[in-house]
C-alpha cells in the first residue's frame, strides 16, 4: 500500500486529512513489517523527526495545537481588524501599515503551520508554496515599511531611509522570483534578506529612542520578541538545528506577543497626534496667553452677526484697553504685565453674558460681542460693571495697583461698515480716551 501527503498534493489526496502528513500503520501486530518513508522538498533540507503515535494521542495533540492556533489566528484577526477601523476612522497610515503587516502575517503563518492548507485552500495545492515563502518575505518587508512611517528616518538620516527602501524592494524582488522560479539559491538568499531586514528594523527603532520618541520602545520591544522567535525557525532552515516546538512556533509566539505591543504603542502614538493637532486648532481660534477668542475668529464671528443684524437685529460690539498696561509692565516687568493681562481677561469674562464672546483683539486690547439681542443701555451696564471689576483689589498685583479699563462701546450694525472697518472705527475711538480721563466709556451711536 502506497500512501502520500505534503504540499504538492490536495487535502483530498492525502493518506489522512490534517495540517501535516500523517500514515496509518497496519494494524497486524503479528509479523515484522517493513515500511519505507520517503520525504523530499526542493529547498529545505529537512530536519524533521519521526514519530509514532496511536490515535489517541495524535488527536489529543492536535486538539491542543488547534486551540493554541486559535487564539493565535483570533488575536491576529482582532488585531486587524481594529488596526483598519482606526486607520479609517483617524486617516492614520501607522494603523493602516500594522494592519496590512499582521495580514501578512497571518497568511504566512496560516501556510507554515498547514492550517491553509487544511482550511483555506484545501484542494489548491499550487498556493501552499507562496504562502509558505512569498507572505513571510512580504511580511518582512511590510515590516520594514511599517517601522520607516512610525520612525521616520528620512527625517535624520536620508542614507538610513535609503536602507530601508532598499530592503523592501529587495525583499518583494526575492520573494517574487522565488514564487515563479523556486530555487535554493533564493531561499537562502532570502533568508539572508530577512535577517538583514530584522537588525535594520532594529536599528531604525533604537535611533527613534535615542532622538527621543518614546512611543518607539513598544514597537521596539514588539519588535525584538518576533526576532527573538524568528532565531529558531531560521536556524532550523540553516541547517543549524533540529526541528523542535520552538523552531515550528517560536515566530508565532512573538507574533502573538508583538501584535499587543505594537498596537499599544501604535495607539499612544496617536492619542499624542491627535492632542498636537487639537491644541494647533485651539490655537488657531484662541489667544495662547489669556485662552480669549482669538482675533481673527472674533472677526469672522463679528461679519456672520452683521449679516445677520440686516434683517433687523440689532447687536452690541464693546472694546476694551488696559490703559495702564504700559505702567504696570515697567512696574512689575514683562510676567507681570502678561499676569495683567490674564486678569484682565478673567475680570472681563466675569461681567459678561452666557452668550457673549470676549477675544482679545490687540496686545493690550480685547473685544466683547453681545451677539443676542442687546440694548445700548443693556451694553452700558456690562461696560460699567466691566469698569468696575478692573478696580476691584486682587492677589495678582501688587498692593494699591489695579487695572484700568477704558471702553467703546457701539450698537451694530452700523452702515456701510464691514467686521475689519467696525473693529477699527471702535478702536479708534479708545484712542480719543486720554489715560487721566474721568470719563473711561465711550459709546458710539448708530
Amino acid at each position: 500500500m502506497v500512501q502520500h501527503a505534503g504540499d504538492s498534493l490536495a487535502q483530498s489526496q492525502w493518506a489522512e486529512r490534517g495540517r501535516m502528513p500523517f500514515f496509518s500503520l497496519g494494524p497486524d501486530t503479528s509479523r515484522e513489517v517493513t515500511y519505507l518513508v520517503r520525504i523530499s522538498h526542493a529547498r529545505v533540507p529537512f530536519s524533521g523527526g519521526l514519530f509514532l503515535k496511536t490515535q489517541v494521542v495524535a488527536s489529543d495533540q492536535e486538539q491542543r495545537a488547534q486551540f493554541f492556533l486559535g487564539g493565535y489566528f483570533g488575536l491576529a484577526a482582532l488585531a486587524v481588524f481594529v488596526a483598519l477601523a482606526n486607520a479609517l476612522v483617524y486617516r492614520d497610515r501607522g494603523f493602516g501599515a500594522y494592519a496590512i503587516y499582521v495580514l501578512a502575517m497571518i497568511l504566512g503563518q496560516a501556510g507554515i503551520t498547514g492550517v491553509g492548507g487544511m482550511l483555506f485552500w484545501p484542494e489548491m495545492p499550487a498556493l501552499n508554496n507562496p504562502m509558505t515563502f512569498f507572505m513571510p518575505l512580504l511580511a518582512g518587508a511590510l515590516g520594514v515599511w511599517f517601522v520607516r512611517i512610525v520612525a521616520t528616518p528620512q527625517q535624520y538620516s536620508t542614507l538610513l531611509d535609503r536602507l530601508a527602501v532598499s530592503i523592501i524592494l529587495g525583499l518583494i524582488a526575492v520573494a517574487g522570483i522565488d514564487a515563479v522560479v523556486p530555487s535554493v539559491i533564493g531561499f537562502e538568499l532570502s533568508l539572508y534578506l530577512l535577517a538583514l531586514s530584522m537588525g535594520v528594523v532594529l536599528l531604525l527603532l533604537g535611533l527613534a529612542i535615542a532622538r527621543g520618541d518614546r512611543h518607539s520602545r513598544w514597537i521596539a520591544a514588539g519588535y525584538a520578541l518576533i526576532v527573538l522567535g524568528g532565531i529558531f525557525p531560521v536556524a532550523r532552515n540553516f541547517g543549524l538545528i533540529q526541528s523542535g516546538f520552538l523552531s515550528e512556533y517560536g515566530l508565532m509566539l512573538g507574533s502573538a506577543m508583538e501584535m499587543p505591543l505594537l498596537f499599544y504603542g501604535l495607539n499612544r502614538r496617536l492619542n499624542e497626534q491627535t492632542e498636537t493637532r487639537a491644541r494647533a486648532r485651539a490655537l488657531a481660534v484662541t489667544d495662547p496667553l489669556t485662552g480669549l477668542t482669538s482675533h481673527r475668529r472674533l472677526l469672522t464671528q463679528l461679519q456672520a452677526s452683521i449679516n445677520r443684524a440686516r434683517n433687523g437685529r440689532p447687536f452690541a460690539l464693546m472694546v476694551v484697553e488696559l490703559a495702564n498696561h504700559a505702567a504696570l509692565a515697567r512696574e512689575l516687568g514683562r510676567e507681570g504685565a502678561e499676569r495683567a493681562l490674564v486678569l484682565a481677561a478673567s475680570r472681563l469674562r466675569r461681567v459678561v453674558r452666557g452668550t457673549d464672546t470676549v477675544a482679545r483683539v490687540g496686545a493690550q486690547h480685547f473685544a466683547v460681542l453681545m451677539d443676542s439681542p442687546c440694548s445700548l443701555d443693556e451694553a452700558n451696564a456690562i461696560a460699567t460693571h466691566a469698569v468696575a471689576q478692573g478696580l476691584r483689589e486682587n492677589e495678582v498685583l501688587p498692593p494699591g495697583a489695579s487695572l484700568r479699563f477704558h471702553v467703546a462701546l457701539g450698537q451694530l450694525p452700523m452702515v456701510d461698515l464691514d467686521a475689519v472697518a467696525t473693529l477699527d472705527m471702535l478702536l479708534a475711538e479708545l484712542k480719543a480716551i486720554s489715560l487721566d480721563a474721568r470719563k473711561t466709556i465711550r459709546v458710539v451711536k448708530r
